[in-house]
């Protein structure tokens, strides 16, 4: 059988072809070194995320938080360190979630408060837990109202 017959030699003769032509052999280089650069990057992005996923936020990132009165993102941190277990029963982290448990017991007793709905004792029985847990950073209750426009 003869090498150069059928699509098996159709795809030999194109590729020597394309092999001397200087221009198209070095595009086929920085293709292949494009991919390679992906494919590494890739893998590094992978690898980083599931690296940093269980980390978790540290008190000094919910301390940033809260001094910002970015009391919405204290809240999304302290929920994403609670859930995987950092800081619970720690003093360096206590404080830092009893804010963020009072900044969202407060807006929804004053949502319901407002509304005149039955659920507003609940959130003020959980306000007041947090504000009992509050310790040195119960100054925040008039910063988180004050944020909020409630006098």
């Amino acid at each position: 059988m003869n090498s150069k017959s059928g699509l098996i030699g159709w795809i030999r003769n194109r590729f020597a072809k394309d092999v001397h032509r200087a221009g198209l052999f070095i595009m086929d280089i920085l293709i292949v070194i494009f991919c390679l650069v992906m494919v590494f990057a890739l893998w590094f992005m992978v690898y980083s995320f599931l690296e940093d996923r269980d980390k978790g936020y540290d008190a000094y990132s919910l301390q940033i938080s809260m001094g910002g009165e970015h009391y919405q993102t204290l809240l999304e941190k302290s929920n994403a360190n609670r859930a995987m277990g950092i800081g619970i029963r720690d003093a360096d982290y206590e404080e830092y979630y009893a804010v963020a448990d009072y900044f969202e017991a407060f807006t929804h007793f004053y949502m319901y408060d407002k509304a005149g709905d039955a659920a507003a004792e609940m959130w003020q029985k959980r306000m007041e837990d947090a504000e009992s847990r509050m310790g040195s950073l119960s100054g925040e209750k008039e910063n988180i109202k004050n944020w909020l426009g409630i006098e």
